[in-house]
């Protein structure tokens, strides 16, 4: 998963094939299914060093027969229209292997500011990149062309580290659930693999 830094609340997350930065009260969802629209691939392109597509995990684009996924081609790319001093949405949208180089490839590189995170430039036009800019919106834009908030560094997460952000009801209710119309005794929370997770996260 992708987060913009400093904002450890937010996520990378595609919707109706257009992608944007939210946080889980943004959504109208449960914990499986918004941060099932966070999963993303990074698909690297060996021609260039460092160049490579961001795509949705188990995404199909038309005629896939399987879903996007390491090693396997295809799939919805993070796409986008650069122009001069111009900023560009970000949807997704399918390109086959070498197809819509223009629209779809980007370079990642080391953020020259904070260790660990990273930017993504555009492979057809330097100096643009992909940036959050607050409150929600994931877009490319030119490096020059500075707005307040902006943020063109972005940390790449393990998706096992989503756990963290979990409620506790979210925990409880299903364990609850398992035994509707009984009184539960603590102990069948407190000794519960799920609970103990959740804890330590």
């Amino acid at each position: 998963i992708m987060q913009p830094l400093g904002h450890t609340e937010k996520f990378v997350r595609y919707s109706d094939k257009r992608a944007s930065v939210v946080a889980r009260q943004d959504v109208e969802a449960n914990f499986q299914e918004f941060f099932q629209a966070t999963k993303l691939s990074l698909w690297w392109i060996p021609e260039v060093n460092n160049l490579c597509r961001i795509r949705a995990l188990g995404s199909k684009a038309r005629g896939d027969r399987r879903g996007a996924a390491s090693g396997l081609a295809g799939g919805l790319n993070f796409s986008f229209r650069v122009a001069a001093n111009a900023e560009s949405e970000v949807i997704l949208l399918p390109a086959e292997k070498g197809k819509k180089t223009d629209s779809v490839d980007l370079v990642i590189r080391e953020s020259p500011e904070f260790e660990g995170a990273v930017r993504f430039e555009t492979a057809c036009r330097r100096g643009h990149y992909l940036a959050f800019l607050p409150p929600t919106h994931l877009r490319v834009v030119s490096l020059l062309h500075e707005e307040e908030g902006r943020i063109l560094d972005f940390v790449l997460v393990d998706f096992a580290s989503t756990l963290k952000f979990k409620d506790l009801d979210e925990v409880l209710v299903p364990l609850a659930q398992e035994k509707r119309g009984e009184w539960l005794p603590v102990s069948h929370f407190r000794d519960s693999k799920e609970v103990a997770t959740y804890f330590q996260k």
